[in-house]
């Protein structure tokens, strides 16, 4: 049986492949509250979640501590800016390990 994650990022996934626009927001669905918030900088497409347990699951985008080396580009920046005002304690990516925000 899938997780609750696992049934969130199929719904996007589902709305990417579809052509469906996936809202930024907060929604209320498999009893936890998350938001969903647009994180372009890897491509026009590209969503974080972050639910309400403090995690951030930033899927594609480049690792935080990465971000000195993209000192031009603007839209790393402003993603983690995003992500970072929600003030998350660990940061799932789909390439590399989690890390506690601490430890960043």
């Amino acid at each position: 049986m899938p997780s609750p994650f696992e049934l969130i990022m199929l719904n996007i996934f589902l709305h990417c492949l579809c052509g469906l626009p996936v809202p930024p927001g907060k929604t209320t669905d498999l009893q936890f509250q998350q938001e969903i918030i647009r994180t372009v900088s890897h491509s026009a497409d590209s969503v974080s979640l972050i639910p309400d347990n403090g995690s951030c699951f930033a899927g594609d985008l480049e690792p935080l501590e990465y971000i000195e080396a993209y000192a031009d580009h603007a839209p790393l920046a402003e993603d983690w800016n995003l992500i970072m005002s929600r003030n998350p304690m660990i940061i799932h990516y789909a390439h590399a390990p989690a890390r506690a925000v601490q430890t960043i």
